[in-house]
């Protein structure tokens, strides 16, 4: 095989001329810690030269504590073809969730880590599920790592110039033109900031020189370094608060409900119907409790409420029964019309209900004193009291042996 390799050895920062070396922009890209930016992306397509553009924000966050991806990210499509607006890919700590093409997609490694493990096919790396796609590439800890295969691939050339305005260098070109046996494989321009080096802009020609070529653009506009972003950006957490009609339709059935288990319960603070007061807050507290999720509709609720409240009456368990509506006049007219005598429950909890993952009726949670997730009970079944007994003396027993 033809080996063709002319690579710029500068050294490490600015240089002779103004000119800076491939290392230099290697580093920077690896030093961004967090990383912010509007993006335009565009895509010719083949044959036709018909271009689909979309507008992207991006957000990143280097994790070095992450082996799987070494950083966190968000990218949401905010405006383009009506059909992929809204789109969005998050991946944090393990746990991806792609929304695309009205689907929604999530993996997470605690469950399954083989679709997050990179593999090698032939001369290429094929990228774990959560590093592949149209966009992630654009991130920088991504671009980082391209640029270095490119550097340790002989059959890639690369060269790197200065563009100057005035006698001073404006930008950082870089130039990769990549082969495989003898022939182009792809041609990509990367330009970079001359004072800051972060990206501004990148193009990749696909099968240069054939007439099914194809060019993607990206164009980095309102870029932000340094950010401290919220503890739960990144998180399934954002995803519930701010997505709540996507994450709640689009999720496959109680998976994330039987997800919760051995967790700490989500927080949450809702209104009540009890006498006096007026807020119900869940904290820590002496005795186990059993959060139980109803649907005014479910024609198993009403024999769900009533022999859950004799079983934690019986063995010194906080009930609270939550309901989804937000009309407290509803709640209260379908509590005493089914002459419910247990605590008075918990209502305008959607969110709530989306927290927990709930899509089945009834649901129970059982919490520790700590409010963690002893076990999941989801759905109506004359055992559900044994079950839900049998979880209670579980943990007793358990924290009578640990204190021991």
């Amino acid at each position: 095989m033809k080996v063709v390799a002319l690579l710029c050895l500068l050294s490490a920062s600015v240089l002779v001329h103004g000119q800076i070396s491939l290392d230099s922009i290697i580093r920077k890209l690896d030093d961004i810690s967090s990383f912010k930016s509007r993006v335009s992306y565009s895509i010719t397509q083949p044959l036709t030269d018909g271009v689909v553009d979309y507008t992207l924000d991006m957000a990143y966050r280097k994790t070095p504590s992450d082996t799987l991806g070494g950083a966190s990210y968000y990218i949401e499509i905010i405006d383009g073809h009506p059909a992929v607006k809204g789109d969005f890919y998050c991946y944090c700590g393990g746990d991806y969730f792609n929304f695309a093409n009205q689907r929604l997609r999530e993996y997470h490694a605690s469950e399954n880590v083989a679709p997050f493990i990179s593999r090698q096919s032939d001369d290429y790396i094929i990228p774990g599920v959560h590093l592949s796609g149209l966009f992630v590439g654009e991130l920088p800890g991504e671009m980082k790592k391209e640029l270095c295969r490119f550097r340790d691939n002989p059959n890639v050339r690369i060269s790197v110039t200065s563009d100057s305005a005035y006698g001073e260098a404006s930008s950082i070109t870089v130039f990769v033109e990549e082969q495989r046996r003898d022939l182009p494989l792809r041609e990509i321009t990367y330009k970079f900031d001359a004072k800051s080096l972060l990206p501004t802009y990148k193009e990749v020609v696909n099968s240069p020189g054939h007439m099914a070529s194809q060019t993607v653009t990206t164009r980095y506009e309102e870029t932000q370094t340094g950010l401290d972003f919220p503890d739960d950006y990144f998180s399934e957490k954002r995803l519930l608060r701010e997505k709540p009609e996507i994450m709640a339709s689009f999720r496959k059935g109680s998976f994330r409900a039987e997800q919760l288990k051995g967790r700490q319960a989500p927080d949450f603070s809702l209104p009540t119907l009890s006498e006096g007061v007026q807020r119900f807050t869940l904290t820590p507290s002496q005795e186990m409790k059993l959060l139980l999720f109803v649907d005014t509709q479910a024609s198993f609720c009403p024999p769900a409420i009533e022999r859950l409240d004799s079983l934690c009456r019986e063995t010194n368990t906080e009930l609270k029964v939550l309901f989804k509506e937000n009309s407290r006049s509803d709640v209260e007219k379908y509590w005493e019309e089914s002459g419910f005598k247990c605590e008075a429950p918990l209502y305008n909890a959607s969110n709530v209900f989306i927290q927990y993952g709930v899509t089945g009726f009834p649901s129970a949670f059982l919490l520790t004193p700590d409010n963690d997730i002893a076990d999941i009970y989801i759905g109506y079944s004359p055992d559900l009291p044994r079950q839900v007994a049998e979880g209670i003396t579980a943990f007793y027993e358990n924290d009578l042996q640990n204190n021991h």
